[in-house]
């Protein structure tokens, strides 16, 4: 049995996304003549993206950078990037995108640059430099590779909290190896081998109990980073 085609796969996106156990996405919103932005729910650790070509070919000299970010801060990060010659690729995000406890919603943006500023991004995340570069997908807003000039001091913090959520991670992990989890209702009978040493007992959540309260500081004190 035959399936006409163009039912199939009828879109006038410019990009496709394919999210592992989820239906096709096309629906990315444009922002203004170069950038875009899509939702895309909890994250996935990697997801695919393409060119459809449904708004015509791509420059030689152009190319697509894909940032992500949490949608709670909207502080992207370069993962990604298209050309005409190659029009696919998958994204893994960083593990700054990604929560060790709960799902975390990111938003994918993409925004028409040069080859050169794709280079130079390439080139920045190969060393280890995933900074966000003061990008931006609110409307009319500045963004790298584009008429506006991008914030030092944003770039620099979006790199210290990308930081921060690695470390955290690790620590994370360390602190669960030495745990044992406790339904909520269950009595806690805990036995302790080693009295010589103090015990704390906490939430399983704790990451993002503590996540939470320093974006709250970070937004309150500006001076956070330099004091």
């Amino acid at each position: 049995m035959s399936c006409p085609r163009e039912n199939f796969f009828n879109t006038s996106s410019a990009f496709g996304l394919l999210l592992p156990g989820r239906p096709l996405r096309t629906d990315v919103v444009q922002v203004d003549a170069d950038r875009w932005t899509i939702s895309i729910g909890s994250a996935p650790q990697s997801f695919s993206v393409f060119l459809t070509n449904a708004t015509g070919p791509l420059a030689a000299v152009s190319a697509i950078g894909i940032y992500a970010a949490r949608e709670a801060d909207h502080l992207f990060e370069y993962v990604g990037y298209l050309t005409q010659d190659y029009p696919t690729t998958v994204v893994t995000l960083p593990s700054s995108l990604l929560s060790v406890c709960t799902p975390v919603a990111v938003v994918v943006g993409f925004c028409l640059q040069t080859r050169a500023d794709i280079a130079n991004m390439e080139s920045a995340a190969s060393g280890g430099e995933r900074g966000s570069a003061g990008m931006c997908f609110a409307p009319n807003a500045a963004y790298c590779g584009g008429t506006g000039t991008p914030s030092v001091q944003q770039a620099q913090a979006a790199t210290k909290c990308a930081m921060a959520e690695k470390i955290l991670g690790e620590f994370y992990n360390f602190v669960m190896s030495y745990g044992r989890s406790v339904n909520p209702g269950q009595p806690l009978c805990l036995s302790v081998s080693d009295t010589t040493e103090d015990y704390v007992l906490m939430p399983g959540n704790f990451v993002d109990k503590w996540r939470e309260r320093m974006r709250t500081k970070i937004e309150k004190d500006s001076a956070f980073w330099t004091s």
